[in-house]
């Protein structure tokens, strides 16, 4: 299996089939009966007009089951039993075995593959052997069954969906925040990551699909931006990183000049990772973590940083990812929290309010397009539907197998898809793009502080005493103490995305680059024993000399992720993913004159950065759902004229299914995984009111249907109950000669 005919290949057995239309049947989803007219003389034959109307009334007798698959068919046998009345009296009752050639295809909703029995062919009947009637009479009652069953109930059954656990593949799209949300009069945009979409000003909601950064603006950086916003002259301006470029919409690219470094366009603001700027009346806001800077206008000093919550009462201790002047009254702060109004009459601000009043912002995930390229049937019990996803061109076919091995279900997909999902899932994630920050300080302790002294002073702890004698007058040997050396550090870390290959039996991920922009200032606070000073010669003790800044440095380290070591996380209805557990990070520090622990300091606390950055690789997507919701109808018994309401009888809302992984591999260009599956609520054995009853004597060792005339025979000792015959002949029992031959082979 080193490749795949098409992107995404789903093989399921006959037995997954069998369950999903129990499933149907036994939660009343399935249409089990239908009642009406039936006009000899119009459908079948004039010569019978004498006869009149015959009504009737079908009802299925217990769940259909898949008897043969082939040619992109299935053929299903159902159980039926046929009530007729004619001239108003004569007339009987009549079991039938029927089968039924319906074409398997890609469900409407959320379903991956259905049959679509609208306009099924029934191609066999067969009447119950205790039914005798003439052969004529036998031929006319299978053509008045054939009509009734095509017409009446299986057009009325519509779409079954073949495995109703087995959803359509999406992309999830993990929402974490909003990178830049823009208004330039009537139009409104929002930004995640390298993407653009547009909004409609009234209703607050996503109108299209987005369009490449670059696109909409050509000119940003690709990747995305940090923050945005419109001045009040109607300047459009971007930031990112340390960078920040002011915007000519008409001339559709950055001003003369731009980009340009934050620190110099806005001196005194913090020089890198600016969240969002809002403008409110004469001042623009620059937010960073959960602090905020006032800078006015027209220029001049900014005011100190302050808390968000004092500079914003009313808004709650969250970082804002993004701000927007939505009105001359109003602007809006989003937070991982939700949104806040902030109202510039009142000075206050509201919420969080959910994001749900902004339909589209939180989309949970995006529906792959799918196109159906392959039905064929393997081995005649396992049925392999192939798609094509994000409108790909078709591939040519190549040659299947059967890959379940005993499993219920086997799934494969391409690596190259695997990569074209990642791409739109990391492009769709703001939070892939967005740079993560850290602050921190670290004391030296012990021999840290002779270590440091001496690495980074270039010198031995003669350098406090000859500052001593030049500067204090000080004698030369007067005893040195280092008090206190300490570093402080701050981080600013992009990740480039991930690169991956599969190869046979392994999943391999690329080395990843690392930008990080560091910050390190390491002081050291001494003191001399001895006087005081010149003036006080007696006064003698420890006293402190102040601080030396022994290192202030600024590096942008372009890193690698290497070494990675992955996991392999399986199932089927969570998806196959891959994440990665381990890796080494090469800082590229060397020749910088830092200490060695200090390296190991910020490679540790940017690693910690970087961890979370990094997203699971979702291999295969996740298919099945372990809750299936029943949508039970009313029906009505038989000819009484009375609405039997399913749900006045004990049926779950919900089935739970019960999965069990089968193995991942990796093959050359390929992934594959596969699973078995059950339902908790319909048991295979042991049932109150079986469809099926198995005689489990070692000499006999068959299956009977409920009604059949040798289950009275069997010793209760030996009775074994079933819901779904399939269940008994994988349990190794035969098909009864009598009421099941179809499945008789002894």
């Amino acid at each position: 299996m080193s490749t795949l005919s098409t992107d995404l290949l789903v093989e399921v057995r006959e037995d997954l089939i069998d369950r999903a239309l129990a499933l149907a049947y036994y939660t009343s989803v399935l249409p089990t009966q239908a009642s009406g007219r039936f006009h000899l003389a119009r459908h079948l034959d004039p010569a019978l007009a004498f006869v009149g109307d015959l009504i009737f009334e079908v009802k299925l007798l217990e769940p259909p089951t898949v008897d043969a698959m082939d040619a992109g068919q299935v053929r299903l046998l159902l159980r039926v039993r046929l009530r007729l009345d004619i001239l108003e009296g004569l007339g009987g009752t009549f079991d039938l075995t029927a089968g039924v050639l319906a074409k398997p295809r890609l469900g409407t909703g959320g379903t991956l593959l259905a049959l679509d029995l609208t306009g099924a062919q029934v191609d066999q009947i067969v009447l119950d052997h205790r039914t005798e009637v003439p052969a004529r009479t036998r031929k006319i009652l299978n053509d008045v069954a054939a009509h009734i069953l095509t017409t009446d109930l299986l057009d009325n059954m519509g779409e079954i969906d073949l495995t109703p656990f087995l959803t359509r593949p999406e992309l999830p799209l993990p929402f974490d925040g909003v990178d830049a949300l823009v208004r330039l009069g009537t139009e409104v945009q929002l930004i995640k990551g390298g993407w653009v979409y547009p909004v409609d000003a009234t209703t607050r909601s996503v109108t299209g699909p987005p369009v490449p950064l670059t696109t909409a603006y050509p000119g940003v950086w690709p990747e995305g931006v940090d923050a945005a916003t419109v001045l009040p002259g109607g300047e459009l301006m971007f930031f990112r990183a340390r960078e920040y470029l002011a915007y000519d919409r008409a001339g559709r690219r950055p001003l003369p000049g731009f980009p340009a470094a934050i620190a110099d366009g806005y001196p005194g603001v913090w020089a890198d990772g600016i969240d969002a700027v809002l403008p409110l009346g004469d001042a623009l806001h620059f937010f960073r973590g959960s602090d905020v800077i006032r800078v006015a206008v027209g220029g001049g000093p900014p005011g100190a940083p302050m808390p968000i919550t004092v500079a914003f009462p009313g808004l709650r201790a969250h970082d804002v990812c993004a701000a927007v002047a939505w009105d001359p009254t109003t602007a809006y702060l989003f937070t991982d929290a939700g949104v806040h109004a902030w109202s510039l009459a009142t000075a206050t601000a509201s919420g969080p309010a959910s994001l749900d009043g902004w339909p589209g912002f939180a989309t949970p995930s995006l529906p792959l397009p799918v196109a159906p390229r392959i039905f064929d049937v393997l081995g005649g019990r396992t049925f392999a539907v192939g798609v094509d996803l994000f409108d790909r061109p078709a591939r040519p076919q190549r040659p299947l197998a059967d890959l379940t091995a005993g499993n219920d279900l086997w799934v494969g997909i391409r690596d190259d898809v695997i990569q074209e999902a990642f791409d739109a899932e990391w492009s769709h994630t703001p939070t892939h793009a967005k740079r993560r920050m850290w602050q921190g300080s670290l004391a030296a302790v012990g021999s840290q502080k002779d270590g440091w002294s001496k690495t980074l002073a270039g010198v031995a702890l003669n350098l406090p005493q000859l500052l001593s004698m030049f500067l204090l007058g000080v004698p030369l040997l007067s005893p040195v103490r280092i008090d206190d050396v300490q570093a402080v550090a701050s981080a600013s870390v992009w990740l480039d995305e991930p690169r991956f290959s599969v190869h046979d039996g392994d999943f391999h991920v690329d080395d990843i680059t690392v930008r990080a922009w560091l910050a390190l200032r390491v002081s050291l606070e001494w003191s001399v024993w001895g006087p005081r000073d010149i003036d006080h010669p007696f006064d003698i003790g420890w006293w402190p000399q102040g601080d030396i800044t022994l290192l202030d440095l600024s590096h942008e380290s372009v890193a690698t992720l290497d070494n990675l070591a992955v996991a392999v996380r399986s199932g089927l209805d969570t998806g196959v993913s891959v994440t990665i557990t381990d890796f080494d990070l090469d800082l590229q520090l060397t020749g910088l004159g830092v200490p060695d622990d200090l390296v190991d300091w910020l490679v540790d606390q940017v690693s910690g950065l970087v961890r979370p950055m990094i997203p699971a690789i979702r291999v295969i997507p996740p298919l099945l759902s372990r809750s299936v919701p029943i949508s039970p109808l009313s029906l009505t018994i038989d000819s009484d004229e009375v609405d039997i309401a399913i749900n006045d009888y004990v049926v779950p809302p919900a089935l739970t299914l019960e999965i069990d992984p089968g193995p991942v591999t990796f093959a050359e260009g390929s992934v594959s995984a596969a699973a078995s599956v059950s339902v908790k609520e319909l048991p295979r054995t042991t049932v109150s009111v079986p469809a099926f009853v198995a005689n489990r004597n070692p000499r006999r060792m068959e299956v009977h249907r409920l009604d059949c005339v040798w289950v009275e025979r069997i010793d209760q000792y030996y009775r074994l109950g079933y819901y779904q015959l399939i269940d008994a002949l994988h349990d190794g029992f035969d098909g009864c000669a009598t009421c099941i031959p179809e499945y008789h082979t002894r």
